[in-house]
């Protein structure tokens, strides 16, 4: 599951590898609904979160635990260290929205930008839509249709979307340009 904003509530999930001597394995973390100061996780049982579960069960297998956004944000940063993607797009949309920090469209767009480079579809879908508004970098209509296409060619339907409504804004050459971008686009690896 991706980062999606749904009526105003933020709904993320993002796979923190544990790392060191004694790496144990994936937990994935989901946070299932969210206010500016307070984000609910839902989160596996062997997961332990400052040797506290603060919350109620709502899943035998999921039991759900709520802190500030703030310490969700700290979460995110660590899997975000180890080039998880997920988590990169997650801050993204946790900077762009200001939920458990200050709004930063720029460090929202860096935070899309690492996401999207690395393939994933929904931050490459969040990215297009930051050049299509001007938010945290210069508009630019053929970067806006260049990420949103990537993202449609993997199934992202606001992608699809995205790149369908600035194409209507755009002249032929602009958009046979965003096109020349999207197919030479290659995939970075994390770090």
């Amino acid at each position: 599951m991706k980062a999606i904003i749904h009526a105003g509530l933020l709904f993320i999930a993002l796979t923190l590898v544990s790392v060191g001597p004694a790496a144990s394995g994936v937990f994935e973390i989901e946070v299932t609904s969210a206010s500016r100061q307070e984000c609910v996780l839902a989160l596996p049982r062997p997961f332990v979160l400052a040797g506290q579960n603060r919350g109620r069960e709502q899943r035998p297998d999921r039991p759900e635990v709520s802190l500030p956004c703030a310490e969700a944000v700290t979460l995110y940063r660590q899997a975000a260290a180890l080039g998880d993607r997920v988590a990169q797009n997650n801050l993204g949309v946790i900077y762009e929205e200001g939920h458990g920090t200050a709004q930063d469209y720029q460090e929202a767009t860096n935070w899309y930008r690492k996401a999207a480079e690395q393939g994933d579809a929904v931050a490459q879908a969040n990215l297009g839509f930051m050049y299509f508004y001007g938010r945290g970098v210069a508009q630019n209509f053929i970067l806006a249709h260049m990420w949103a296409s990537l993202a449609a060619a993997a199934g992202d339907a606001r992608g699809s979307c995205l790149r369908d409504v600035v194409a209507q804004m755009m002249p032929l050459s602009d958009i046979a340009a965003a096109q020349k971008l999207a197919e030479e686009w290659k995939p970075r690896r994390p770090g």
